[in-house]
């Protein structure tokens, strides 16, 4: 029986993060692994983009960080002179030769239909720490996905919607806890 508790715990360590690529057969299997949950409908109105070149996510994180900076400078102001470094964190060298993004998408924009986006979200968050890979959710790039220009650089019909893209990692055997302070409860009635 698999501890989801042991892989959810295990997930505060930080990881050592091998270079080395996830091949296309692991990535199908995780993806028939996901869809394999309870919908919110019986049809099966979800789709997948996969994105493993490093160009593309270089430039896609790019964009993303660009973004980033432009909306946080807009509500803090242009008082805070650390925004740049908070969006070109060092751990990125090299962050984009052996990653894979995986981008849930959904055939439309309903709210049943995002709702199965995260819950297949969630199966192949579960599938890939069973298989030993580092995962997570990376919903700041959903709005960068949803453009017309990365919908043709990408070959997204534009009737799809990007709802949850994930990067996925290889991890090694060396690991460090990564401390957290107890779940604050603002409100229990």
């Amino acid at each position: 029986m698999l501890n989801v508790t042991g892989l959810i715990q295990q997930r505060r360590h930080k990881q050592d993060l091998k270079q080395q690529k996830i091949n296309h057969a692991a990535i199908l299997d995780l993806l028939d692994a996901a869809i394999h949950g309870i919908a919110q409908s019986r049809k099966e109105h979800w789709a997948f983009v996969i994105i493993q070149d490093g160009n593309t996510l270089h430039r896609l994180f790019e964009r993303a960080s660009m973004s980033l900076e432009k909306d946080v400078q807009a509500d803090l102001g242009s008082k805070d002179k650390l925004m740049p470094e908070r969006f070109q964190p060092a751990e990125l060298n090299g962050f984009y030769s052996d990653k894979a993004l995986v981008a849930v998408c959904g055939k439309s924009a309903d709210h049943y239909v995002a709702s199965d986006c995260w819950q297949i979200a969630r199966n192949l968050i579960i599938a890939a720490e069973a298989k030993g890979l580092e995962s997570g959710v990376t919903a700041h790039l959903a709005p960068i996905l949803n453009t017309a220009e990365w919908k043709q650089e990408l070959d997204i019909a534009s009737g799809i919607h990007v709802f949850v893209p994930l990067i996925l990692r290889v991890v090694g055997k060396n690991r460090t806890i990564n401390p957290r302070i107890h779940a604050e409860v603002i409100s229990w009635k």
